[in-house]
């Protein structure tokens, strides 16, 4: 589901206090939302993963998706994950409550919850986000 990858991008990018905390990437703050990370990317950055779950959600009255998917965050690992677990902290607070624009859709739910540590190298540290939108046609 490209278009929830997208509301999430948009979602994240607009906040300076996340941004402020991830490397750039081609003159942008380094938050990807392609099938792989680029491999000359550097640390701290964030990965809306693909592969999101898109479940029917529909009602008597709507027709609705249920939508849900994980953030990763990787930072180099020099011997603290405070990086990461501050900046998993201003992803999870970000969508509490929070309200995405996706094309033909009204964000009806949005949460997060983790994060959980990721499966890294040992050069590597990381976290996953696991992030849920509830979505009613427009």
């Amino acid at each position: 589901m490209a278009n929830i990858r997208k509301a999430l991008y948009d979602h994240l990018i607009a906040d300076a206090g996340i941004t402020a905390l991830v490397s750039t990437y081609k003159s942008a703050p380094a938050i990807f939302n392609m099938e792989h990370v680029p491999h000359d990317a550097k640390a701290p950055f964030i990965w809306i993963m693909p592969g999101f779950n898109d479940t029917d959600w529909s009602t008597k009255n709507a027709p609705g998706r249920f939508a849900e998917g994980n953030i990763g965050v990787y930072a180099d690992n020099k011997g603290s994950s405070a990086v990461i677990d501050d900046l998993s902290e201003k992803i999870i607070n970000r969508f509490r409550r929070a309200t995405i624009t996706v094309a033909g859709f009204k964000s009806v739910i949005v949460s997060a919850n983790g994060p959980v540590p990721a499966e890294t190298d040992k050069q590597t540290v990381g976290r996953i986000i696991n992030v849920r939108a509830g979505l009613k046609q427009s």
